[in-house]
């Protein structure tokens, strides 16, 4: 019995060098970790990521505030490395990486 059997790895993310070569001293280690965190929810086809700020804190092991600033700090980075997009009540912030060149 012939099978076809998709091997390719499924379980990983990557990030740009120009996050940490261009935007490193700006945004600092937290920003770093959460920009990787980020990363790692996101989605593979659309790029968006909806993680709770909480996830994030919990699985960096900080403060939820330290996530809202490094969120921040990356929305104001030139250009924004991130855009984010507010939900209401029940519906979740959505974090999408801004292509850059």
């Amino acid at each position: 019995m012939n099978q076809i059997i998709d091997e390719r790895r499924t379980n990983w993310f990557w990030i740009d060098n120009e996050v940490l070569d261009r935007f490193g001293p700006q945004i600092g280690a937290y920003g770093l970790a959460v920009y990787a965190a980020l990363a790692r929810f996101a989605d593979g086809h659309t790029r968006v990521a909806f993680p709770a700020v909480l996830t994030i804190a919990t699985q960096l092991g900080i403060h939820r505030t330290t996530v809202i600033t490094a969120i921040k700090s990356l929305e104001n980075t030139e250009p924004p490395l991130i855009t984010v997009t507010f939900g209401g009540g029940r519906t979740a912030n959505t974090y999408t990486p801004v292509p850059y060149t």
